[in-house]
């Protein structure tokens, strides 16, 4: 008996559904996002053309193979609002199986960007002595089992003001 010609395309296409499905139930058993954490953020230096911070996170992989990050890009954001300046990290961070390592985002600051946050900052850190800030961005894992993964980076934090 010969099936109509819809038919073999319709199987094909459920086959097809059924095996992405299938596949992605492996893929989420088979990787775990790693958790980000704030630790620490210092002014490396400063001017009048602006300056560099270098956000500290750490990062924990909960699984049991190493994950490789290839590029971090991201934004410093002062008190969840104004922008104070962006970055990109390509140096290879390894972390190992079920293990933690600290990643290091530098952060090249504007004047026009330090100036917008320094309202907020001063404000904020007229009781505490400390400013918030958040980090937005993306880290693309390399080499995973389910293949290059892109990671959500939203990290927030409070640094001393010194």
């Amino acid at each position: 008996m010969r099936l109509p010609p819809r038919r073999p395309a319709v199987f094909a296409a459920a086959v097809l559904v059924i095996a992405g499905v299938g596949c992605r139930a492996v893929a989420d058993r088979a990787f775990e996002r790693p958790t980000l954490t704030f630790s620490g953020a210092t002014l490396r230096n400063a001017s009048l053309n602006g300056g560099e911070v270098d956000v500290l996170a750490v990062v924990h992989n909960p699984n049991p193979y190493p994950l490789h990050a290839a590029r971090v890009r991201y934004r410093l954001l002062a008190a969840d609002s104004a922008e104070i300046g962006t970055g990109e990290a390509t140096d290879s961070l390894s972390v190992g199986a079920r293990d933690s390592a600290t990643l290091v985002l530098p952060v090249h600051v504007t004047l026009p960007g330090l100036v917008r946050a320094g309202v907020g900052v001063i404000g904020g850190a007229a009781t505490t002595g400390d400013a918030e800030y958040r980090v937005l961005g993306e880290v693309v894992l390399a080499h995973t089992p389910v293949g290059d993964v892109r990671v959500p980076l939203d990290v927030r934090g409070r640094a001393r003001l010194r």
